[in-house]
């Protein structure tokens, strides 16, 4: 059980982050169907946990204390089950909300999609609040640094562009108004722009920086994330 339990955990928060930024990259979307049954199979995994240890199957976890003085074992199928206990079905439904409302202001303004919303939601009952914050701040970090990388690799190609449009003494064509009619709609409502990075890819990032963090144990560096 010490072993299955860290080993389903790290394979399905792989998979379904490399999933979703696949997909919010070719069709710009985080479609329901992963997105809610993944959510659901979190919360089924932490009763199933919670279940498992209290009942006393598996052997009992470290606690915080514990925890800190087990540096000879970095790594270990132990230690990661130790912090696998301390995502509670309550504790994960935290994280729903959570990740649910952290970016909710954003999606009624309109910058945010839905999608976004039920990615981050699902996260959070895998993660829990503690860890999902390390992942959210993390991917929002690296969003920002591969939005501006995209925006200086896109400046000479721009400009090339510019320079093919120009006629032959200087003159810049007249911009055509014949827009199809996706094109008129994305124009007329700014909420339908899309965005430089597509959001999953950090947020694929981060988990993939998290989960070495788990696998390694560096988390007895970071205090904070102790029950």
């Amino acid at each position: 059980m010490i072993t299955f339990f860290p080993v389903f955990y790290i394979t399905a928060l792989a998979i379904f982050a490399l999933g979703m930024a696949v997909t919010d990259t070719v069709w710009r979307k985080i479609p329901n169907k992963c997105t809610i049954p993944f959510a659901i199979l979190g919360l089924i995994f932490s009763v199933a946990l919670y279940i498992v240890q209290s009942t006393g199957t598996a052997a009992p976890a470290y606690d915080a204390e514990q925890l800190s003085h087990l540096e000879g074992v970095s790594g270990s199928f132990d230690v990661m089950y130790s912090w696998l206990c301390q995502i509670t079905p309550l504790w994960a439904l935290a994280g729903f909300l959570v990740g649910f409302f952290i970016l909710f202001l954003g999606f009624v303004i309109g910058g945010v999609g839905g999608g976004d919303i039920k990615l981050l939601a699902a996260l959070g009952i895998w993660l829990g609040v503690k860890w999902f914050l390390l992942v959210f701040c993390v991917a929002i970090l690296l969003g920002a640094v591969l939005s501006v990388c995209a925006l200086i690799a896109k400046g000479p190609m721009r400009m090339i562009r510019k320079m093919n449009r120009m006629k032959k003494f200087g003159e810049k064509e007249e911009p055509s108004h014949n827009f199809g009619k996706k094109q008129r709609r994305s124009r007329d409502n700014p909420k339908q722009l899309k965005r430089i990075i597509p959001f999953a890819i950090p947020v694929a990032l981060s988990v993939g920086f998290f989960l070495v963090l788990f696998v390694t144990n560096t988390f007895q560096s970071i205090p904070v994330f102790y029950n």
